[in-house]
């Protein structure tokens, strides 16, 4: 037995070797030493997998000027007081959440809709994790069945819940629409997504005509377990706030679109808290941090990237097609280069929020940015990635 927290490797690969928390071992490969005549060792090259250059992990070489930051830290918080929800949003999304789960009760108390076999009823999404972006006052809430949820059977909860909503609330104006993933239950102020899944258990003997798509319902389920991983590991006020401003750059960037909001937060935690003295790094250094990792290449498919703390068999650059993983890797870049030079009010939208971060040539007096040249041609690609691993990505 080896001791805790190390991995196990095959006869003639060496001694166990540690993980490296939070985020597992780096995956490299090693080849063992061959043997010539006469007992005289041969030793191969060894194949290592460089991992993505991040100077924050060499602080000695690469010191940090906070100086240098303050203009970027003040753009920052400018925006995150622009983008925050209101006291108003939030109540309001607060209130209907609080008078769907009342309803919920209900239906599973009376039993009135036999084939919802509700047995979890959990928070998740921007609302629960702290980090909603104004005029999107939307929330989530997933709701675990112990049996093979149908399309019928969504459809007849979110009725029931309208008319429960209807009779408690008088006057007020609600409405359910179906969706792929359960169904949306709509009021005046706020939106409430109901999200349906099973426990991962359970068989998934699915009709595709009758029932949920297993893809779906799988994804359903991951939202619970990051929800669940990220308020436990991810309260400090600087991820939420990073968390907040990269979704709030996404929606108007065109090239960061195959950014998942998972692969956001965990990365956004990432650079605020793995560091080689345990310190967390302030708001902007871990801003700046985060796309200079995706500039250098972090979710492509050939880089070492960190593994997904929900599930370790997996890397969080699982899922990005070679196009999509170039694509934020030039738009990062673009990214690094207004930060260098400044350029905040066109990154944080303070002016012309209307207009795309990186699909335009920002130039002044002495400069010209222009935005590059894609770089991943699929027939002239040599080391294609496994397509089980870099498939598309399920969203919802």
């Amino acid at each position: 037995m080896y001791p805790p927290g190390y991995a196990a490797r095959p006869f003639g690969y060496g001694p166990p070797r540690p993980f490296y928390p939070p985020y597992g071992p780096p995956s490299y490969g090693h080849i063992p030493p061959s043997f010539g005549r006469g007992g005289e060792e041969k030793r191969r090259p060894t194949l290592l997998r460089p991992q993505t250059f991040d100077q924050y992990m060499s602080q000695a070489e690469f010191p940090r000027n906070p100086e240098e930051d303050e203009a970027l830290n003040k753009a920052m918080l400018a925006r995150n007081q622009q983008i925050a929800p209101s006291s108003i949003e939030q109540s309001s999304a607060t209130t209907l959440m609080t008078q769907v789960k009342a309803a919920l009760e209900t239906i599973i108390s009376t039993q009135s809709i036999p084939s919802a076999k509700i047995t979890e009823v959990k928070e998740v999404g921007s609302y629960k994790t702290g980090t909603m972006l104004t005029k999107k006052n939307i929330a989530d809430l997933v709701l675990v069945f112990s049996t093979l949820p149908t399309h019928q059977t969504v459809k007849a909860l979110g009725e029931k819940i309208v008319e429960i909503l209807k009779e408690t609330q008088s006057g007020e104006i609600f409405g359910v629409v179906p969706r792929d993933y359960g169904c949306e239950v709509a009021g005046t102020q706020a939106v409430l997504r109901l999200m349906i899944t099973v426990p991962s258990e359970l068989p998934l003997q699915l009709d595709s005509e009758l029932h949920l798509k297993p893809e779906i319902l799988k994804k359903n389920m991951d939202a619970l377990r990051h929800a669940h991983w990220f308020d436990e590991n991810a309260g400090q006020p600087a991820i939420k706030m990073m968390v907040r401003i990269i979704k709030d750059i996404k929606n108007r960037c065109a090239g960061l679109q195959p950014l998942d909001i998972w692969t956001i937060e965990l990365l956004s935690h990432y650079c605020v808290t793995y560091t080689p003295d345990r310190n967390p790094l302030p708001l902007a250094d871990a801003f700046k941090r985060f796309f200079q990792l995706l500039s250098a290449g972090f979710l492509l498919h050939c880089a070492v990237a960190v593994a997904d703390p929900c599930d370790p068999s997996r890397r969080i650059n699982y899922g990005f097609s070679p196009a999509d993983a170039d694509l934020i890797c030039r738009t990062a870049q673009f990214i690094c280069r207004l930060v260098i030079h400044e350029k905040f009010e066109r990154l944080f939208g303070l002016k012309n929020a209307h207009k795309d971060v990186a699909n335009e040539n920002e130039t002044d007096d002495s400069v010209n940015i222009a935005p590059l040249k894609e770089a991943y041609f699929d027939e002239f690609l040599v080391n294609k990635p496994d397509e089980r691993k870099f498939g598309p990505r399920v969203t919802v």
